[in-house]
């Protein structure tokens, strides 16, 4: 009887995880995340356990391995596959793997990873590590990969970084690894069996290169508020999809969903209806090289009720938000003679392409796709022109609605006086217009 071994993600994909140059000064447009910045990181635990067996890929900084793989049950979890596009996650990170296989205990792993504070003292820590290199055990291929070079300029960049969070008095304290035997051990185990890998220069939308791997997670920590997530899978490809929101007040939320390919219909549908609210919606750009329609959605999911485990709301290609998309387009976007627009938000200000002959001669306050939107049109004081804006108060309702927000939103009054005040068509409207709220200022 012959027993099949499973041969370790270090072997199997060598010529990827090994590659001969890295160019360590190259960007991706981003700054360098290689602190964990997720303060309570240990809740994502919540979700990691509902894995199957199989193995867990990741991105979003190089300590996110080594803390997913601590709070993975081990039974579910086979190894970790890191997708980064910036070099220098894959160096610190493979540098710290290095270090957890030629320690031999915990309390080496503490010394030979910390942070060097002077020239003499980085020196003095690369050629310990290089010494032990040349007398370890690790297979031909990996002493080949960290020649002097290597272990020269990636040293510089882990062993030169703060690591701040290892101090942390708050936070941290579940996952600090390297003082803690059992977790230290943990990782050790998983690294010296080769089951933890750093791919350069990928993309986490892109995993057929894993075909016939079951990949039980996706953690993208909190891509979803710079990119769209596409994946690309071959076989039986379900993983669950983790991902971080962090809220306005800095609050780290975990959520995840369970992944479910698209059809091309699908695809083209939801192509179809982003574009469509592309062409008319344009949201600040939060984000120098992010996708602001991505940090868009992840906006509009927060305004929805939803379940942590089934958060399949955002900028992924999923069900959900394909749903969402249609709806979005059928309930806030109307399509008039000069384009759609958008009435939901600021972007109602196209407006103001109209004049008011226009407005008038058409007989636009009567068409039928406007009148849902007196609320919104009432709402739009900042963004409309002032003849436009009046011109839009001859449609059914528009003056209830007026005087119900304002008396709602007493604060805002005064400004909007001071921004109307003086248009010939504001004149012309507090002569017809018998509302309370007017009463009550010195109009």
């Amino acid at each position: 009887m012959s027993i099949k071994l499973t041969r370790s993600l270090e072997d199997r994909y060598s010529k990827l995880c090994f590659p001969e140059k890295v160019d360590l000064t190259q960007s991706n447009g981003f700054p360098d995340f290689l602190e964990p910045n997720e303060l309570e990181v240990a809740k994502i635990s919540d979700h990691l356990k509902f894995g199957k067996r199989g193995y867990l890929v990741c991105a979003g900084g190089p300590e996110r391995p080594f803390l997913n793989l601590m709070f993975s049950p081990q039974r579910l979890c086979a190894g970790v596959i890191v997708c980064d596009t910036n070099p220098k996650v894959y160096a610190y990170g493979n540098f710290n793997l290095l270090v957890i296989r030629l320690s031999e205990a915990q309390e080496e792993y503490e010394a030979l990873s910390r942070t060097t504070k002077t020239d003499e003292e980085f020196v003095q820590r690369i050629q310990i590590i290089s010494d032990k290199v040349e007398k370890s055990h690790l297979p031909e291929n990996l002493k080949k990969f960290w020649d002097p070079t290597r272990i020269n300029d990636f040293g510089a960049i882990y062993l030169k970084a703060e690591k701040l969070w290892r101090d942390s008095k708050y936070f941290f304290h579940e996952c600090k690894y390297h003082k803690n035997v059992i977790q230290f051990n943990k990782l050790k185990g998983y690294a010296d069996a080769g089951n933890i890998i750093f791919i350069p220069n990928s993309d986490i939308n892109n995993l057929t290169f894993l075909k016939g791997k079951t990949i039980s997670i996706i953690d993208v920590s909190n891509i979803p508020h710079y990119r769209f997530l596409n994946f690309q899978g071959i076989g039986k490809f379900c993983p669950r999809v983790i991902w971080t929101d962090i809220t306005i007040n800095k609050q780290f939320c975990y959520q995840s969903y369970v992944y479910q390919p698209f059809t091309p219909r699908q695809h083209e549908r939801f192509d179809t209806s982003l574009n469509v609210i592309k062409g008319c919606t344009f949201p600040e750009k939060q984000y120098p090289h992010g996708d602001e329609y991505a940090l868009w959605l992840i906006r509009e999911q927060r305004l929805q009720k939803k379940d942590p485990f089934n958060a399949d709301l955002g900028p992924f290609r999923t069900q959900k938000t394909l749903d969402f998309l249609d709806w979005y387009c059928s309930t806030y976007l109307v399509s008039l003679p000069k384009g759609i627009v958008n009435m939901h938000t600021e972007d109602i200000r196209a407006l103001n392409a109209y004049s008011v002959e226009e407005i008038e001669e058409d007989s636009m306050v009567e068409w039928e796709e406007l009148q849902p939107f007196t609320k919104e049109l009432v709402q739009a004081w900042k963004c409309l022109d002032p003849h436009v804006y009046f011109a839009f108060s001859q449609m059914k309702g528009w003056k209830e609605s007026f005087e119900r927000y304002f008396l709602t939103h007493p604060s805002e009054f005064g400004e909007f006086l001071d921004r109307m005040r003086g248009d010939s068509s504001f004149e012309k409207f507090t002569l017809e217009a018998s509302l309370e709220s007017l009463k009550k200022t010195n109009v």
